[in-house]
């Protein structure tokens, strides 16, 4: 074995990354492109074999810690069997080698592995699988502690996933809590969900960026989601959900045809003898539809006028298409359009597109990791039905072992540690 760096086998590496289960697109040549493009200076180092097959390998950045600089094995790394003991030995031996001659002062490491699984409740799925826990122990890797809460700036910690194994398109609808069944049904006619091309991604930064003045978290500039929309091509989706006025007024006009309708013929039953109590009470119930209709269609209306278009943007939505799964990454909506369910019918788009990909899981990414109701977040996602996934969290090395010491001690002094 020889533990090379694969920075220039880009689709050797992607065609390694894309038949490994647990392979995450932030290990993906398109993400070295994406970050190289974006100015991050990523590495692939691997090993492999005397015919050069790729056995196990990581996508890796520097990054700037105070007193000098770390390694960051984001998601990585990519291997097959963390029992094969001699290849993942040697591969981080390799690495900790490697980290000495390029001064690194230590390396972290955040496998794209599972932890455990809960319910919705938080009661447990699985047992702990202390595979990877006990492999980094061995190999001299300090675990840090389990994270709760959501996070923008490493591996997310805690995610939450649809398992669409064995669904038809028809399960996975019947599979909605039915607050989110009525939701799509509801705005069944006048509400769309399109795709974006690049031109358009000014339009989906502005729905990120009032969303994120409004939740407090940063956001991605627009250079980012160009190039992610460049490197990635058919592997990325910027989706959007649309209100069409004419399409929704011209709905709500039929209903108001069919409910006048009803109430003309009651109307002449009433007048011909028929059962008063009963056909009055019916009468009530389709005049408050009515009201409801009038003054549903009186508000749209209004509003069309003051955006002065046929379309409204409700909400919009990155995904991450690898074969292994599909990611819901960034998103945002307008809350003031709320009423129209716009982040509902993007889910329900993306859910049944990977369906029809052939691919078996969602992963809607980062939740806190509480099962108290206390994150909103999470509650939405449940909604789809899915379950918990709980990471194996992040490992520590150090590379220049009195450096890491006084690092670790002003993080401590700090109150960061």
């Amino acid at each position: 074995m020889k533990f090379v760096d694969l920075s220039t086998r880009l689709d050797d590496w992607n065609a390694f990354v894309d038949q490994n289960a647990d392979a995450s697109f932030t290990q993906s040549s398109q993400q070295y492109q994406l970050l190289n493009h974006r100015q991050h200076n990523p590495l692939i180092l691997g090993l492999v074999d005397d015919d050069n097959n790729i056995l196990i390998g990581s996508l890796l950045t520097k990054q700037s810690v105070k007193l000098g600089v770390k390694y960051n094995l984001e998601y990585g790394p990519v291997v097959n069997d963390w029992h094969a003991d001699k290849l993942v030995d040697t591969f981080f031996a390799e690495l900790q080698d490697y980290a000495k001659k390029h001064n690194i002062m230590f390396i972290t490491v955040s496998p794209n592995t599972i932890y455990q699984k809960f319910d919705d409740e938080g009661t447990p799925l699985s047992e702990p699988d202390e595979t990877v826990m006990h492999k980094m122990t061995e190999l001299g890797y300090k675990h840090e502690p389990f994270l709760y809460g959501m996070t923008d700036t490493q591996a997310v910690p805690w995610q939450y996933v649809k398992d669409l194994t064995g669904m038809s398109a028809d399960d996975i609808h019947k599979s909605y809590h039915k607050m989110v069944k009525q939701a799509l049904k509801k705005q069944a006619t006048g509400v769309h969900v399109r795709e974006l091309g690049r031109d358009e991604l000014p339009l989906f930064k502005k729905i990120l960026d009032d969303t994120s003045i409004r939740r407090n978290f940063h956001t991605k500039d627009l250079d980012y989601f160009e190039t992610t929309y460049d490197d990635f091509g058919e592997r990325v989706k910027f989706v959007v959900a649309e209100l069409h006025f004419p399409e929704y007024i011209a709905n709500l006009d039929e209903k108001l045809v069919d409910v006048n309708q009803k109430i003309a013929d009651l109307e002449e039953k009433l007048a011909n003898g028929g059962n008063a109590g009963r056909i009055n009470k019916q009468l009530a119930d389709l005049n408050k539809q009515r009201d409801n209709h009038t003054k549903r269609r009186a508000n749209i209306v209004e509003l069309q006028a003051e955006k002065n278009s046929d379309i409204l943007v409700l909400a919009g939505a990155q995904f991450m298409i690898t074969p292994q799964e599909v990611d819901y990454l960034f998103s945002g909506s307008y809350e003031q359009y709320g009423e129209f369910y716009g982040p509902h019918q993007i889910q329900d788009y993306m859910i049944q597109m990977t369906h029809d990909l052939g691919i078996d899981r969602y992963n809607f990414l980062g939740i806190d990791g509480r099962f108290d109701g206390s994150d909103g977040v999470m509650n939405f996602k449940t909604k789809f039905n899915g379950h918990v996934e709980q990471k194996v969290g992040t490992f520590d090395r150090p590379v220049q072992g009195f450096k890491y010491q006084l690092y670790r001690l002003g993080k401590k002094i700090k109150g960061t540690d």
